[in-house]
């Protein structure tokens, strides 16, 4: 059975940001991910960029939790983990509001893949004016990427 002081749960930014604010915060704790969707994210993106500062005391495991018995963990895989704290970090999903206009050019909802939100900033960048429905995580960032630029 594999042990870490903190494990995280989640996908997508909610995630990320509470396994760097664990890593400031508790600089000598090791902590885990635990990722049900294995494609490359934002947050692996992320990552991959800061995590020597993580002196290897940082995993990622791409599996699904199936249940949980005290401080143990049961993955899918048959893996069991340990933990001092666990942090359920699941984030939400965009959705389509039903406003007359969404499904024209130019007119597009923010995910989470890195070359999507690169696309936008650059259609946003040459764009006249622009308008972020939505005050979530991704859209604050890219609001402040945009102003930035």
């Amino acid at each position: 059975m594999e042990k870490y002081q903190i494990v995280i749960a989640g996908n997508g930014e909610p995630a990320l940001v509470c396994t760097i604010s664990a890593r400031h915060t508790y600089t000598d704790k090791s902590i885990a991910i635990i990722k049900t969707d294995n494609q490359n994210s934002i947050v692996e993106e992320i990552l991959t960029s800061i995590s020597g500062g993580f002196n290897n005391m940082l995993s990622v495991f791409y599996d699904d939790i199936e249940g949980k018995e005290r401080n143990v963990l049961h993955l899918k895989s048959g893996k069991n983990i340990e933990y001092e704290k666990l942090v359920l970090a699941n984030g939400s999903r965009a959705i389509e509001p039903p406003i007359e206009g969404i499904p024209k050019d130019g007119v597009m909802l923010i995910n989470k893949d890195p070359e999507q939100i690169r696309k936008i900033k650059t259609e946003a960048l040459e764009a006249e004016s622009v308008v972020i429905y939505g005050g979530g995580y991704i859209g604050v960032e890219l609001c402040d990427e945009l102003l930035r630029a």
